[in-house]
């Protein structure tokens, strides 16, 4: 094949990606239109292009690559993978705090429209449930890592599949809290040449070190993980964002 030949045959991938690209972006006005979440068609296209546009690097003709959004992407996955790990240092809390992240990812995609991330994570939340039947304390069975790392991988994907990563924050708070008290713990103990924060980390050994039993902080941590869940539901359906 001759090297103009080649060329062409890029020009028209190139062509078909940007193509493909306006006609998703056109479908998905489309559909927030038809679910009566947008009443303005073009101002929410501009603005879906708008921020196409901010967070893009232009490459070529037509293909644009989201450099700030994919670092984003990259410390949000592996940050969340690491602290489901961390979690999953008591019998039942990672299983127990997953089930109620996939509760709530369901109900948020199914409110939404979005069936298939609703069904997967209900399947989740019902594979957690089964697994806390031998994982509650005292646990017969143990997760491990390769299961803990594939939950939160897990929690992330759906995140992203409903277009709200940032909501996290709140339906993954536990995560947060697990992986922040860590990082100020190793912090502060080098710093400080020794002195800690917590009486240990991450902050769940803390709580058990300070007298309670493990039923107790998967209940609570659990509980936290709920309430961060349906301050989640509120901002998704009441604060405006739409998927």
């Amino acid at each position: 094949m001759k090297i103009t030949d080649l060329l062409n045959a890029q020009s028209v991938k190139v062509g078909a990606a940007a193509a493909s690209q306006a006609d998703a972006i056109d479908q998905l006005v489309a559909l927030q239109v038809a679910a009566g979440n947008v009443s303005d068609a073009d101002g929410y296209k501009a603005g879906v292009l708008a921020r196409e546009a901010e967070f893009s690097t232009a490459v070529g003709d037509g293909i644009a690559i989201p450099w700030l959004y994919l670092i984003y992407c990259l410390i949000l996955l592996v940050g969340l993978c690491n602290a489901v790990n961390l979690t999953d240092g008591l019998d039942g809390l990672a299983a127990g705090t997953v089930m109620v992240v996939m509760l709530v990812m369901a109900a948020i995609a199914f409110r939404a429209g979005v069936l298939e991330p609703a069904l997967f994570a209900g399947a989740l939340a019902g594979a957690c449930i089964g697994f806390l039947w031998f994982n509650s304390h005292p646990a017969v069975i143990f997760m491990g890592d390769t299961g803990s790392m594939f939950l939160g991988g897990m929690v992330v994907a759906i995140a992203y599949a409903l277009n709200c990563p940032l909501i996290l924050l709140l339906t993954g708070i536990i995560y947060v809290i697990e992986g922040a008290s860590d990082v100020l713990q190793i912090g502060y103990f080098k710093i400080t040449h020794g002195k800690r924060i917590f009486k240990m980390a991450p902050i769940h050994h803390h709580f058990e070190m300070s007298g309670w039993s493990e039923k107790k902080i998967v209940a609570v941590f659990s509980i936290v993980n709920a309430v961060g869940g349906a301050a989640a539901i509120a901002l998704m359906y009441f604060g405006g964002y739409a998927i």
